[in-house]
């Protein structure tokens, strides 16, 4: 890998990459708030809901991540 990118090139290879890792994302999100909203909430309901998930199933995954890690101990 000798050859050094353009800028346009390297702006081109940065705009697919952010592409690729985004758009799955946009579209869970996008169905998530479809589906919210079709059972009669708002997006801004929905919104909240999608982020007390996000938080608790991040805490618990974080706290049986933790009580794994010390039982190894």
């Amino acid at each position: 890998m000798s050859e050094h990118l353009s800028p346009r090139a390297a702006e081109r290879r940065f705009y697919l990459l952010t592409t690729t890792r985004w758009l799955p994302v946009g579209f869970v999100v996008g169905i998530f708030i479809l589906v919210q909203t079709g059972r009669g909430l708002s997006i801004a309901q929905a919104a909240t809901v999608g982020s007390v998930i996000f938080v608790v199933g991040g805490w618990r995954l974080f706290t049986r991540m933790e009580t794994r890690f010390a039982d190894y101990i």
